[in-house]
């Protein structure tokens, strides 16, 4: 695996449950939501990694903006 290049790019990959992709898809689906199921993912990653305590610096953008 090119791990370099992926950094670089920024790129990672995760594996999601198929059931979480396919519940963040419809929710991200509803007309008053409007996401894409990976934001929705990303937005629920930062909220537990916050929850914990994990300072995620300065260059992350906020979320609640």
């Amino acid at each position: 695996m090119y791990t370099l290049t992926m950094i670089k790019r920024k790129n990672r990959t995760l594996y999601i449950a198929d059931i979480l992709m396919r519940e963040a898809t419809k929710y991200g689906n509803r007309p008053d939501i409007d996401r894409s199921a990976s934001r929705i993912i990303e937005y629920a990653l930062t909220e537990y990694l916050k929850s914990r305590g994990i300072d995620l610096g300065p260059d992350f953008p906020d979320l609640d903006a």
